[in-house]
């Protein structure tokens, strides 16, 4: 049996199944492989974090308002929880979602690094750095400085630490869905490397922890 509720191989077709009511309301099993992308996803996901990270499966199904054990309606649940989210649990948001948080590409949702960042991405406070290929090969020197420590701050820190430094620049997020206006994400795109490389240069301020508190405290006493 697999370690998501509920789910177990289906051997008459040849992978494995989920559990789901028929219209006589009796069990009936259906193929993973039969169901839309997101939906396989969500069992990728969670089968992963049944492995990995029990606390943070529980924390998804939570959100989502399903109970183990889970079947069809509660993967949708839990791919339509990370869509209201601005994740699609598609390929395409997938990579988004990885290339915004620095990590490796490869792996799918089976990996434990995915994995545990998907059932991080719900308490929000993330540094989320979205820049377009062609965007960060134009970067200049001192930009792609910016971007790397801003990379570094992203593994460690929460969007609170960013956050002081955009708003005294007047720095706003890209529009939301309203749902992930509430995780509290700040976001990074070329305009915000650019100016923060600017404002740093200008002031011949270090892009080390030091020297970013004193770009708050300097743009503190600008703003009187």
């Amino acid at each position: 049996m697999s370690k998501l509720g509920g789910v177990g191989n289906n051997p008459g077709r040849g992978g494995a199944g989920v559990g789901a009511r028929g219209s006589q309301g009796a069990d009936e099993r259906v193929n993973i492989r039969d169901l839309p992308e997101e939906v396989q996803r969500a069992y990728e996901l969670l089968d992963a974090l049944g492995s990995y990270h029990q606390e943070g499966r529980a924390a998804v199904l939570a959100a989502a308002g399903v109970r183990e054990p889970v079947g069809v309606m509660g993967l949708k649940r839990v791919a339509a929880l990370y869509e209201s989210l601005g994740m699609p649990l598609h390929s395409r948001g997938i990579a988004r979602f990885k290339a915004d948080r620095s990590l490796p590409t490869g792996g799918g949702l089976s990996s434990v690094v995915a994995a545990r960042a998907y059932a991080r991405a719900l308490d929000g406070n993330e540094i989320i750095i979205r820049l377009e290929r062609g965007d960060e090969l134009n970067l200049r020197p001192s930009e792609r400085a910016v971007v790397l420590f801003l990379r570094g701050m992203q593994q460690k820190r929460g969007a609170d630490t960013l956050r002081p430094v955009k708003e005294l620049l007047g720095l706003k997020n890209p529009p939301l869905p309203a749902a992930a206006e509430g995780l509290e994400n700040e976001y990074v795109g070329a305009a915000t490397i650019r100016e923060i490389a600017r404002v740093t240069t200008v002031k011949d301020l270090p892009l080390t922890p030091e020297g970013w508190r004193e770009l708050v405290r300097v743009l503190k006493n600008e703003r009187g």
